[in-house]
């Protein structure tokens, strides 16, 4: 429950110096001097004091830490989700393996498709 209403929680809503124990956000970009930039669910720029090239716009993430003096958000702790690509690479893969298995059982003779015997 606490997650939740952490999740429903906007970063205006947080005062200068408080706490934030968990925030969903998005990379969407740096700043000049190259800190990064994410965006919340309801599409709030937060500008962190974080710099990581790593980090990929549309990369999804988690923060924890605090808003600081100027309202830039001081990062304790991210966790980075993989992305959206990377599950279906993932996928594909998988489809692809369980294929090759079916299909290798499977042999061509001039007669058609043969398939293994199947044991009861």
């Amino acid at each position: 429950v606490a997650q939740k209403r952490a999740l429903t929680l906007q970063i205006s809503q947080y005062e200068i110096g408080a706490q934030v124990e968990y925030m969903r956000a998005t990379v969407s970009g740096r700043t000049e001097a190259g800190m990064l930039i994410f965006q919340d669910f309801v599409g709030t720029k937060i500008v962190t004091d974080l710099k990581d090239d790593s980090l990929h716009l549309g990369n999804l993430v988690a923060l924890k830490g605090k808003i600081g003096e100027s309202r830039n958000f001081k990062v304790d702790i991210i966790e980075v989700y993989p992305s959206l690509t990377l599950k279906i690479v993932l996928s594909l893969l998988a489809i692809i393996v369980l294929f090759w298995k079916l299909l290798g059982q499977v042999k061509i003779s001039l007669q058609g498709l043969i398939l293994p015997p199947q044991n009861n």
